[in-house]
Formats: structure tokens, sequence, C-alpha cells
């Protein structure tokens, strides 16, 4: 029997993404396998509120578009009563125990998503230039540690800004290909390489 070898979505594309000429205004890398479980609940439980903070040892945002982190984890407010929640591959089947431990009597759900998204860190000074070409959302307005879900064309993706100069972009898997492409093509002016 072969040996199978796991690859993210977007492995191949940017393996032969040729070097830019000149310094690069972008550059992009896909996040490694990572887990990915979207944790929906009331906002305004706190009995919900403290579950899940006592599971994870870090509080769930609950203003609209905040993010939150600890170590490895990284946890996303995407709605009022939905967080999207992002840690290590290995870790995952740790913290899907803790959380269903900790919410077994609250009225809440928590779904592993790993397989349907994946992640691009965008770094750069051309990075809100180039985005701005690509969503109507006025990117340089978000704040850093703000989130928000919009549209590239005609993918959902979710982006979450580190800073003036780093974005994470999230999208589903089924997308990752189109958004590449739109991704390559709007920065072509300002060169694009694969970190």
């Amino acid at each position: 029997m072969p040996d199978i070898t796991w690859e993210t979505p977007l492995a191949r594309q940017l393996a032969a993404h040729p070097a830019p000429n000149g310094a690069a205004g972008i550059s992009a890398s896909e996040w490694p396998q990572s887990a990915i479980h979207i944790l929906r609940g009331k906002a305004d439980d706190s009995a919900y509120l403290a579950a899940v903070e006592n599971a994870l040892g870090v509080a769930l945002p609950t203003a609209p578009r905040q993010s939150a982190a600890k170590d490895a984890l990284t946890i996303l407010r995407l709605s009022p009563d939905e967080w999207l929640l992002k840690n290590p591959w290995q870790d995952k089947t740790a913290l899907a125990t803790r959380l269903q431990r900790a919410l077994a009597n609250q009225h809440a759900q928590l779904v592993d998503n790993s397989g349907g998204y994946t992640g691009l860190e965008l770094h750069g000074e051309a990075v809100e230039t180039v985005l701005r070409h690509l969503t109507p959302y006025p990117v340089e307005n978000l704040a850093a540690g703000e989130v928000i879900g919009t549209v590239m064309e005609a993918a959902h993706i979710i982006l979450h800004k580190h800073g003036a100069t780093h974005y994470s972009l999230i999208i589903r898997r089924s997308f990752a290909d189109y958004v590449w492409k739109l991704l390559e093509k709007a920065s072509r002016p300002y060169g694009l390489a694969v970190a």
C-alpha cells in the first residue's frame, strides 16, 4: 500500500509560484495543517463564557469583530454567537475534548471544520493595497486584532488584521485555488513572494 502524504490545499500552487523580479511588496505563506473548530453559544450567557474560558485558558472575545489569542490558540469572533478557533493540528483532539467536557450542560455547539478551511499569512508594505483591489471592505479602517467576513469576488473570506503590514486570510478549502489566482493577479504590480 502506498504512503499517503497530506498536503495543504495550496501546496502545489505556492511551490510553482515564480520568484518576483525585484523586491516583493507582499509575501504569502499558507498555514500548516491546522485544527479549525467553529464554536457556537450565547455571548450573553455568563455560564457558557466561564465554561469556555476555563477550558481554553482565555476568554472568548464578545465585542464585535474582535479576536483573542493564547499561546498557539487564536480565537476569532465571526458573529454574535459564533467563533472560529485555530490551533495546531496535534492539539486538535485535546482542545475538542476539553471543550466538550466543559460544555456538556450548556446550550452550545462545537464543530470540527479542520478539513474545510485553509489560511494564508500575508505580509508586506503592499498588503492593504492588494486587499483593497480584491474586496469591497475598507480594510485600512480595521484596527489591529479586528476580524471581518467579506467577499473576494465570488468567495467568502475572513480577514484578521494583525497590523498594517500583516493579515491572515481564511478561506474555504474549495475556494483556495480561486482566491490564490485572484491574489496573484492583484499583486502583479507590487511583486508577490512565497515565504
